[in-house]
């Protein structure tokens, strides 16, 4: 990974298991997400990550840019009082999100059986990231899925990598698969406030 050779520490694990990314992500989510933590899904999508983080953590925010995305997400959490979904532009994030959060989850590419022309793209992504990067408590995480195998998705991995790399106070674990174009996670915990 040349460009993120720069990061303060970096562990790697290829995965050839039957175990897809979103299960990975969920198992990672319960054993290391706490139930008084404040949470931000950045692209809530069918609202599979954003029900875990609710039966797991104290306050969820979830965001997305279609209807039918906040609709699905509204009706797998309907049960949890303490989850607040914005339909929105995630660029937009900081206009619901005011306080320390401890974890930002972030899906990028578009909503699976949907319309795919409305999707992420490496520009929204790098301005959600860095917006919503401030909040973010020392010892948080974030969690960034990268598809490379549609169209943008390799110029969005890029951009997430060259993000992560500017930001050497974070230690970051990245999970990947053996397959071309298959995606990529990258788990990000804060070690310190950026000195920059």
């Amino acid at each position: 990974m040349k460009l993120i050779k720069n990061l303060r520490a970096m562990t790697r694990t290829k995965d050839s298991s039957t175990e897809n990314t979103n299960q990975r992500i969920h198992n990672w989510l319960e054993q290391h997400a706490q139930p008084d933590w404040i949470s931000v899904d950045l692209t809530a999508g069918n609202g599979h990550d954003t029900l875990k983080l609710a039966q797991l953590t104290k306050k969820v925010i979830a965001v997305d840019i279609q209807p039918s995305a906040i609709d699905a997400t509204q009706a797998k959490t309907k049960d949890y009082e303490h989850v607040h979904l914005y339909q929105m532009d995630h660029v937009n994030i900081n206009e619901v999100v005011n306080d320390w959060v401890h974890l930002i989850i972030m899906n990028c590419g578009y909503l699976p059986n949907h319309d795919k022309s409305i999707k992420t793209t490496a520009e929204t992504t790098l301005m959600a990231l860095t917006k919503v990067e401030r909040h973010l408590r020392i010892g948080g995480y974030f969690i960034i899925t990268c598809y490379p195998g549609h169209r943008g998705g390799k110029k969005e991995l890029e951009t997430v990598q060259l993000w992560l790399g500017h930001h050497p106070n974070y230690e970051i674990t990245i999970f990947d698969y053996p397959k071309p174009n298959t995606p990529i996670t990258f788990i990000a915990k804060k070690l310190t406030m950026d000195s920059r």
